[in-house]
């Protein structure tokens, strides 16, 4: 029955929100996958460190103005003319997807992100934040304590294993 679900799934979704979806799953694509949730952007950002890693890490966010979405909204995301979509995610049926309040951006253009939106025609804006690493494995905790953890991100056992073997980490260094 799943396989049909997935099917079914696939032909209601136009080229861009197919690939979108596939890319969720682990297909290399030109999109950027993003989430409109700064907490489970800093799990992402940080949840696949190494123990010793004591780096800095950032954390990209993209502000989009009421005028932009409404224009992201009405573009027509089968024609890729177009320099620069949000694919809208709100039809997938991912449960991993709507966890992560995940969506994706597609650059048609051969410019970096950062440059092409800098002359903000879009109204949207590319910032970053930077965070001091050597406190990562408390940020993991404390948003496992808020609920944002490998299990509840994702839904298969990998996960699961993941916050176990964390969890065993914060009572030995945290």
């Amino acid at each position: 029955a799943s396989c049909f679900l997935e099917k079914d799934l696939m032909n209601n979704l136009d080229y861009l929100q197919s690939v979108a979806l596939a890319q969720h799953y682990g297909l290399p694509t030109p999109f950027l996958d993003w989430t409109d949730s700064p907490y489970i952007a800093a799990f992402f950002a940080i949840s696949n460190r190494a123990i010793k890693d004591i780096e800095p890490f950032r954390i990209w966010a993209l502000k989009i103005s009421k005028t932009a979405d409404y224009y992201l909204q009405k573009a027509n995301s089968s024609d890729i003319i177009n320099d620069f979509y949000i694919v809208n995610t709100r039809f997938f049926d991912s449960k991993r997807l709507k966890r992560q309040r995940g969506y994706f951006s597609y650059l048609n253009n051969d410019k970096p992100l950062d440059i092409f939106l800098k002359d903000n025609r879009y109204g949207i804006k590319l910032t970053y934040y930077d965070i001091n690493g050597t406190s990562w494995l408390s940020i993991i905790k404390e948003l496992s304590l808020m609920g944002i953890s490998h299990n509840s991100l994702y839904d298969n056992l990998d996960g699961i294993a993941t916050d176990v073997s964390l969890d065993f980490l914060y009572n030995r260094k945290v």
